[in-house]
């Protein structure tokens, strides 16, 4: 999904005496790229540095080995990777000290917007470092007067219907995308999950790399009524997420969204997906209602997953805490034959799971497996909202610790919620399962086509001291109950039952 249009690569000898040059490259494309002094500045200061940790913590003294280095233009700003082939990452060592130390992930961290590690296996591991783009908010495209929370407008009189308004469902063309911002601003303020949707650019690029596809429901008069999106989590995944819906006040209970979501799921079944899925809130069920009318069904709970600032203009109340999201999935093409490892504890809830999404996967009982070569886990952190992921790609020895100390340091960032994504098809899954539910995560559900390869996903959560209120959810369907009961009576967090 992705393409690359603003990229360029170097590789340097794992030595000192380049550390300059790897600055000076990096700042000098940011240069290019049209980015601020000061922003140049930066990404050359973080370059160096990373470059330097690297280079003392991959490689012993006067063992050769390159680091590459690339850069590239992304739609939240400018990218800095830097590749190694050598000790795999413990971002979580002590730094060492002394006036020859080299300088602390602390201070690559200071200079940038987000620092990313990734352990890639037998390709070696990656640094990514990013400075985010500075573009225009939604809020300087617009007076302040025009960027009022929406007003719900007072119904027809009793006994009668609605007024429908005309309208027809299209890709997002270009020149839309701040009117776009703009009624998502309108309806959430700065409360929305994704941030990139309150940057017209950032939007729009998304939409031209392939990360995002955009559908708007337009009127005859040509005024944008509404939005949604599918999200792509990496590129070549087999399914899609249906986010970012909205639709003005003026023009809700026409059946406006549920058409821009039947949109979305034609376009994805056009280009082949095997599924789609979605996260519709608890606090009201009309996203959950029509999702099932549309043959979805409930895979998963994530609790927590919204920060309690999140608004929800219309809906007639705020969330006193952190939101709750039931995950629904629908396939177009369920595959012939699944072969899953699930936890023994778990394996009749996502035997029915599976039941309810009209697939009959072949489960296999427990069984010992040989590690892989190298662990490969990615870690990704949305602070904003106190959200955070562990993927656990393939379990080398030591993926139980790197596990573990990827929990520690979420947790000590006070990040609220984590949740853990580990692959159904693999024989280790049970026994890693179990000893991560030992450290306080917990059942959650599954996701198919969410590992690398479109392997399906068994989603364990963490709470990092959030206080969740089951009681308060909305939940539309009976299987969304049941999944609901079913975490609830295993969430160790309940002890007062």
């Amino acid at each position: 999904m992705e393409t690359r249009c603003e990229y360029s690569q170097m590789s340097i000898p794992a030595d000192s005496k380049y550390l300059r040059i790897a600055g000076q490259y990096a700042g000098s494309v940011a240069e290019k790229f049209g980015f601020d002094p000061k922003s140049v500045e930066k990404v050359t200061r973080a370059t160096r540095r990373a470059a330097a940790w690297i280079m003392d913590y991959s490689y012993a003294e006067n063992e050769k080995g390159l680091i590459w280095i690339s850069c590239e233009i992304v739609p939240e700003g400018f990218k800095v990777a830097l590749k190694d082939k050598g000790l795999p990452f413990d971002p979580s060592r002590p730094p060492k000290e002394g006036p020859d130390a080299p300088p602390d992930l602390s201070d690559v961290r200071d200079e940038v917007d987000e620092v990313e590690f990734h352990n890639l296996g037998p390709d070696g591991k990656e640094m990514a470092l990013l400075i985010r783009a500075r573009h225009n908010r939604i809020t300087d495209y617009y007076q302040a007067c025009e960027l009022d929370l929406y007003e719900e407008p007072a119904g027809p009189p009793p006994g009668e219907k609605p007024k429908k308004t005309p309208y027809t469902v299209r890709a997002l063309e270009p020149g839309e995308e701040a009117e776009v911002s703009k009624c998502i601003y309108k309806g959430y303020r700065y409360t929305y999950p994704y941030h990139h949707v309150y940057y017209p650019e950032k939007l729009m690029a998304l939409n031209q790399n392939g990360s995002l596809f955009s559908a708007v429901a337009v009127t005859d008069q040509g005024e944008i009524m509404g939005h949604s999106a599918l999200r792509y989590d990496h590129k070549d995944a087999p399914v899609a997420e249906m986010a970012l819906g909205v639709v003005k006040p003026e023009f809700r209970r026409q059946g406006c969204l549920k058409r821009l979501f039947e949109f979305l799921a034609q376009k994805a079944r056009e280009d082949g997906l095997m599924g789609v899925y979605a996260q519709p809130v608890t606090i009201h069920t009309w996203s959950q209602k029509a999702f099932v009318d549309m043959g979805f069904s409930e895979c998963a709970l994530a609790l927590g997953y919204l920060p309690a600032t999140v608004s929800f203009k219309g809906v007639g109340k705020k969330m006193s805490k952190r939101g709750s999201v039931t995950v629904c999935f629908l396939y177009f093409a369920p595959p012939k034959k699944t072969r899953i490892y699930p936890p023994r504890a778990h394996k009749d809830m996502i035997a029915a799971i599976y039941r309810r999404l009209g697939v009959s996967p072949d489960i296999q009982a427990p069984a010992a497996g040989v590690p892989d070569p190298e662990s490969v886990i990615q870690t990704s952190v949305m602070s904003a909202t106190g959200f955070s992921r562990i993927a656990v790609e393939k379990y080398g020895k030591n993926a139980a610790e790197q596990t573990r100390k990827a929990l520690k340091e979420m947790r000590l960032k006070k990040l609220d919620v984590i949740q853990l994504f580990l692959d159904l098809s693999h024989p280790l899954t049970p026994d890693f399962s179990m000893e991560m539910e030992a450290l306080g995560f917990f059942f959650s559900g599954i996701l198919p086509g969410a590992m690398p390869g479109g392997r399906d996903a068994l989603i364990l959560q963490y709470l990092n001291n959030v206080d969740i209120s089951y009681e308060e959810m909305e939940l539309f369907s009976d299987e969304a109950r049941e999944l609901a009961g079913y975490i609830q009576n295993r969430d160790p967090n309940m002890t007062d039952g």
